[in-house]
């Protein structure tokens, strides 16, 4: 029962997808949520970045320390800005250990307009309080060659913004993808726990649960809230969902019963 209910589960949300709202649609979740997870384990090349002074900079130069890695282009007003907040809000309630040890990497991807200046417009009240934190970008082919292989995906739009996946990449000290997470409403914990593990070199060998069905209900189940300018949980989305696995249930229950009527029948007729 479990099995089936599990598998009915994991079959639900792909159906639901299709139908959650017109800018998250199947060819989305399975393309982009898929390209994300498979690029766990890479280890990112050595790329030339651009910082908010217009310095370069090269990947391997936060070799030996985990960093923490969020896509946003700066025109963007509403999931870009909630990713950079709710980091702000974990680094407020990290320890020194990991403010230390941990480099924050902002990269503008929007290669016309993610300019340093504007970075560096964006980016300085953040860089202020902390001082790990970097605003960078790249150029054009750099940006599509190292979106690539972090597994963010990204298409502009007629209007000149960009539909995205909303997540945080953790890459770990020896350069390599760690874990992706998704949302934009996710706790300190859950970007602080992976760090410190890396940092202390704890349960670091193998990526933290990320991929599974609850990463896939947050990057669906989120809508935002012009109202109060946050992101909240998708009620109706919800509702619907809820009703799916009701059906699917109690579909799967009666299969088992029938199955199970009919056994019963034959070792009575057999008796």
């Amino acid at each position: 029962m479990r099995t089936w209910s599990l598998l009915a589960l994991k079959l639900l949300f792909l159906v639901a997808a299709t139908e959650a709202s017109a800018s998250v649609d199947s060819s989305f979740v399975r393309a982009a949520f898929q390209k994300a997870n498979s690029a766990i384990g890479t280890r990112v090349a050595n790329y030339t970045l651009i910082d908010h002074r217009g310095d370069r900079l090269k990947v391997s130069q936060f070799r030996g320390r985990p960093v923490v890695l969020s896509f946003i282009y700066t025109e963007c007003a509403n999931p870009c800005a909630a990713i950079t907040m709710a980091i702000e809000r974990a680094l407020k309630r990290a320890p020194a250990e990991v403010l230390d040890n941990t480099v924050v990497l902002t990269f503008g991807f929007d290669a016309e307009r993610d300019t340093p200046e504007r970075l560096k417009e964006y980016g300085s009240p953040f860089m202020k309080r902390f001082k790990n934190w970097l605003f960078v970008t790249a150029d054009a082919d750099t940006i599509k060659r190292f979106t690539d292989q972090t597994g963010f995906w990204f298409q502009k739009r007629r209007d000149g913004g960009f539909d995205h996946l909303n997540m945080i990449t953790i890459i770990d000290g020896d350069g390599r993808i760690y874990s992706h997470i998704y949302g934009v409403d996710f706790g300190a914990e859950e970007l602080l726990e992976p760090l410190t593990a890396l940092i202390n070199r704890k349960d670091a060998e193998k990526p933290s649960g990320s991929g599974g069905l609850v990463d896939l209900v947050k990057l669906l189940c989120y809508s935002y809230d012009e109202a109060t300018g946050t992101y909240r949980p998708d009620y109706t989305f919800l509702m619907t969902v809820g009703m799916w696995i009701l059906v699917q249930v109690v579909g799967i229950a009666f299969v088992i019963y029938l199955f199970k009527g009919r056994r019963d029948a034959t070792k009575t007729d057999k008796g």
